[in-house]
């Protein structure tokens, strides 16, 4: 089980990237209007990005169209390690729907809530 927090009144859990010399913890922010895997700022995608896998359209929130650079990114979510396609944007991570496929979310919604991540079955996920 992954377990995050209310903070703001974003709902955000902890992940770990995975690099070629060193990981690091990180907050994501869950974004349930996100379909996608996974949104990292440009400075954590040179990092710990592995090689350039495609441009990746998109629509943002407020309907405006963008293209964007998408790697696979290795990372730890709770124990498990995975892989997937994160695209570049933004300035702080965001965690989508995609990524949460297989997963059971529950969120206490006050500040400071409880936020918990649970796996429906067992399953490896891998990129897409």
């Amino acid at each position: 089980m992954t377990v995050g927090e209310v903070v703001g009144g974003d709902v955000t859990v902890s992940i770990t990237l995975k690099g070629p010399t060193r990981s690091l913890l990180v907050k994501a922010a869950i974004d349930t209007g996100f379909k996608r895997y996974l949104t990292l700022p440009p400075t954590l995608m040179q990092e710990f990005g592995h090689g350039f896998v495609e441009r990746v359209e998109m629509v943002l929130a407020d309907g405006s169209p963008v293209i964007c650079n998408g790697m696979v990114i290795h990372l730890t979510f709770g124990d498990r390690p995975i892989s997937v396609l994160a695209v570049e944007l933004g300035t702080e991570p965001l965690i989508g729907m995609a990524f949460l496929e297989g997963y059971r979310l529950t969120i206490d919604v006050t500040e400071g809530g409880k936020v918990s991540i649970t796996p429906l079955r067992s399953s490896t996920k891998t990129e897409e």
